[in-house]
C-alpha cells in the first residue's frame, strides 16, 4: 500500500497528500498507518498537522486508541495547553462498558506536572500537581436536568427561531403525531452523527449513523453457489450499520408525542423521519 510505504519513509508531505485522497473517497488508511504518520508528524515538531488530523479523524466517527490520544495530547502541550489537558481527560474516559465500569477510576490520575521548555530545549519541571484535588462528574447535565424527560423537572429554554445544524454536543427536541395504523413504528435517524435518543421521556438507546460499512467487499452479483467464504454476497458496503430504530408503539400517544436528541458528533435532524414497517410471512416446505 503506496500509504504505508510513505509512512515508513517519512515521506510525510506524501502520505498527508495520499491521506486526503483517501478521505475524499470516503476511505480511510489502516490505525497502525495512521500512528506511524502521527508520530513521524510529532517527531518533525508539525503539531498543527497533527491535531488537524486527529480532529478531523474525530468528525468522521473514528475510533482512536490510547497511542493516537497520545500523540494528538503531545501535541496540544506544545502550543495550546488547555486543549491538551481536555484530550488527556478524554482519552482516560474511554471506557464505556463492562462489569461495573461506573466504579472504576478514570479522568487524570497523575503524577501530573506543570512543564515549560528552557531556552535549550530542554523540559524544565516547574511545578509537581499530582497532589492537587481533581475530580469529574459522571453523566450529562442535560440529563440531570431532565432535558430529555416529557414533564422535565426544571423549565428550559429551547431556542425554536434558528435549527443549528453539524453542531457537536447539542440537544434536540420536537413533537410528532403518532402514525397511524397498526404497523410497527420505527424512527430514521439517517442524517445524524452520534448520540442518544428518547421517544416521551423513554431511551430508545445509543445511535451512530455516521459510522459506515466500508465501501468497499460488496459483490456487484450475488451467488451462492461454490465455495464458503465470510465475505460472499455482502451488501450494504458504505451503508450505516443501523439507521432505523423501533419505537414501541404503547409508548405512543395519539397527537403530542416529543422526540429529543443528544446529538455528540454533529448532524441534521431535519432528516429524521418516523415511518411504519410492513412485516411480511416466510413459507418454506420441509
Amino acid at each position: 500500500m503506496l500509504f504505508s510505504v510513505c509512512c515508513d519513509s517519512k515521506m510525510l508531505d506524501q502520505a498527508t497528500e495520499l491521506y486526503d485522497l483517501m478521505k475524499r473517497d470516503g476511505k480511510l488508511p489502516p490505525l497502525a498507518y495512521l500512528n506511524v504518520l502521527l508520530n513521524s508528524l510529532v517527531v518533525s515538531k508539525q503539531f498543527d498537522k497533527v491535531l488537524v488530523l486527529f480532529t478531523e479523524l474525530l468528525e468522521s466517527g473514528f475510533r482512536p486508541d490510547t497511542a493516537m490520544y497520545g500523540k494528538a495530547v503531545q501535541a496540544a502541550m506544545m502550543g495550546d495547553v488547555k486543549r491538551g489537558m481536555e484530550l488527556l481527560d478524554s482519552m482516560t474516559k474511554r471506557g464505556n462498558y463492562g462489569q461495573f465500569f461506573d466504579t472504576v477510576r478514570v479522568g487524570i490520575r497523575g503524577p501530573v506536572k506543570m512543564i515549560a521548555r528552557s531556552k535549550n530545549g530542554e523540559p524544565d519541571v516547574l511545578n509537581n500537581i499530582s497532589s492537587y484535588r481533581w475530580v469529574y462528574k459522571t453523566g450529562l447535565i442535560g440529563v440531570d436536568q431532565g432535558l430529555h424527560q416529557f414533564q422535565p423537572r426544571y423549565l428550559h429554554s429551547w431556542n425554536p427561531d434558528k435549527l443549528q445544524t453539524n453542531r457537536p454536543f447539542i440537544w434536540y427536541k420536537t413533537s410528532f403525531k403518532a402514525p397511524l395504523g397498526s404497523d410497527p413504528v420505527v424512527v430514521d435517524l439517517l442524517g445524524l452523527g452520534k448520540g442518544v435518543a428518547w421517544i416521551n421521556g423513554r431511551s430508545i438507546g445509543r445511535y451512530w449513523p455516521k459510522y459506515s460499512a466500508s465501501e468497499e467487499g460488496c459483490d456487484i452479483v450475488c451467488d451462492y453457489r461454490g465455495a464458503y467464504k465470510p465475505e460472499k454476497c455482502n451488501i450494504g458496503c458504505g451503508k450505516p450499520s443501523q439507521r432505523y430504530y423501533h419505537v414501541p408503539r404503547d409508548w405512543l400517544k395519539g397527537e403530542d408525542n416529543q422526540l429529543v436528541l443528544f446529538e455528540e458528533l454533529g448532524g441534521n435532524p431535519s432528516l429524521v423521519s418516523f415511518q411504519t414497517v410492513t412485516v411480511g410471512t416466510v413459507c418454506a416446505n420441509a
